[in-house]
């Protein structure tokens, strides 16, 4: 990153998660078009100089909030195709962009990536223009803390926020980045 708008690059978006994917996935593939020119979208990560990976898994509460529907924070519970992100970050450079409605378990999705970026339900065209830089590029603090894993969130109490826990409740990526209350970039 930042990312190139005006060099020639073969991207392989992929969109994975709930609800409405392919939709999302059109979107993303037309804001490419109209805002990265010089990008060909190719159809195979093996064919790709890096992937764009948007991953946004979804709670239905309305759905998903009554007794017997676990309402977890594990990306493979909601939607997300976790095996094929990891196997296209095997494949290909990939920066791995998050749909942080929740606070996502990342311990299996963010290990093989090359960047991590946090999404509140930003449209695409304005996504690869942050990505880019244009207005001062990508910048947020979280707004929550991302947890290290589901048994780190069984053993936490229930009426106290994860930016209260600690540093063992956070999950801590491989470069050390603790996703704590707070992290992230700023302009």
């Amino acid at each position: 990153m930042p990312l190139q708008l005006d060099k020639p690059t073969k991207v392989y978006p992929f969109v994975t998660g709930r609800t409405k994917i392919d939709q999302v996935q059109g979107q993303l593939e037309g804001a490419i078009a109209a805002v990265w020119p010089t990008a060909d979208i190719v159809s195979a990560p093996e064919d790709a100089d890096f992937a764009l990976i948007w991953a946004r898994p979804e709670i239905a509460l309305f759905e998903d909030d009554r007794e017997g529907v676990s309402l977890s924070l594990d990306p493979r519970d909601n939607g997300v195709d976790v095996d094929r992100v990891q196997e296209i970050e095997k494949t290909v450079p990939t920066l791995l962009v998050v749909n942080a409605t929740n606070p996502w378990l990342l311990a299996e999705l963010e290990p093989e990536a090359q960047a991590v970026a946090v999404t509140f339900e930003i449209k695409p065209e304005h996504l690869l223009r942050s990505l880019s830089g244009e207005d001062g590029g990508p910048a947020g603090r979280l707004p929550m803390t991302l947890p290290v894993s589901a048994q780190a969130i069984a053993d936490s109490p229930r009426d106290v926020p994860g930016k209260f826990l600690g540093d063992e409740y956070a999950y801590r990526d491989r470069d050390g980045n603790l996703y704590s209350y707070g992290f992230g970039l700023t302009l």
